[in-house]
């Protein structure tokens, strides 16, 4: 197994976990450790970080894979 894919599979666990964790509850309360200004800054961007590292890491797994 391409090291490669383990990470990019590794990273995009967690951005989905931290998708998850950031989501409303059901009376649209924001989780606790969103509800600072600053939080709500850099919260996304961190997301974006996994999601475009892992799937970079994807990619580069896929274009390098024995054919």
């Amino acid at each position: 197994m391409n090291f490669d894919l383990v990470i990019g599979l590794t990273l995009l666990a967690i951005f989905a976990v931290l998708l998850f964790i950031g989501l409303p509850s059901k009376g649209d309360v924001s989780p606790r450790f969103l509800q600072f200004d600053a939080a709500m800054v850099i919260y996304p961007p961190f997301l974006m970080i996994f999601l475009v590292s892992g799937m970079a890491e994807l990619i580069t797994a896929l274009l390098s894979a024995p054919r």
